[in-house]
């Protein structure tokens, strides 16, 4: 049984629509050269006199919503219907309506990095939020002086995460003998890097990799 699904607008109820031929934003990101699309179902406001039913917006499924409302905005900008997966998205995701970060003083690094705290979100299909986090992050500066816009990720992080990805794909290989698949993966973990790869970090983790999973770097070094 379908959830009923609400006007982010009006707050009244949406009916089906006519079939539509859109594209959804999934379909335009892995395809964006797709000229054409299947008739899915469509939600509108049950509402005449809302703007929304005047500007003929329409939601999918999902609850995200199709058309351009031209005369009037959106409570946070959040156009998604509610309930619905996308409402969940807006708030997850978007942090729409949210505080999303706070930028500190690189003065606190030295003027090497500009330090951040980014915060997220856990929320239901209605948009309420149910739990708040943050982390820290950095941006190092760019070639103009004083501006930073890259994140920053520190070596030990990206050191950290190879020796879990090699650890996971030794635990696939052992539960799937016979996968070529995770056999090529794993010896391409050990394998010399390229002579254009100078980062430290990069030698180091395949240094650490061929001691600690040392059986399975002397297994793959002889075939």
């Amino acid at each position: 049984m379908k959830t009923t699904m609400y006007c982010p607008y009006c707050h009244k109820e949406l009916i089906g629509g006519e079939l539509k031929e859109f594209e959804t934003l999934c379909e335009h990101v892995s395809d964006p050269n797709q000229e054409s699309f299947p008739l899915r179902e469509t939600f509108v406001c049950n509402n005449d006199e809302c703007p929304c039913s005047k500007e003929d917006l329409f939601w999918d499924a999902e609850g995200a919503m199709y058309g351009w409302n031209r005369n009037f905005k959106f409570k946070d900008d959040i156009n998604s219907a509610y309930p619905s997966f996308e409402r969940k998205c807006d708030i997850e995701i978007y942090k729409k309506g949210l505080k999303k970060e706070i930028y500190l003083s690189p003065i606190l690094m030295l003027g090497l990095l500009k330090p951040l705290i980014e915060f997220n979100y856990k929320a239901d299909e209605y948009g309420n939020v149910l739990s708040k986090s943050w982390c820290l992050k950095w941006l190092r500066m760019s070639r103009k002086l004083f501006e930073y816009n890259t994140y920053y990720i520190f070596p030990y992080v990206m050191i950290k995460f190879h020796l879990n990805h090699v650890h996971d794909l030794i635990k696939m290989y052992k539960s799937n003998p016979d996968s070529e698949y995770f056999k090529s993966e794993l010896k391409h973990q050990f394998e010399p890097l390229p002579s254009w790869d100078k980062r430290w970090w990069r030698h180091f983790e395949l240094w650490f990799s061929k001691i600690i999973f040392r059986k399975y770097y002397k297994t793959y070094l002889n075939k």
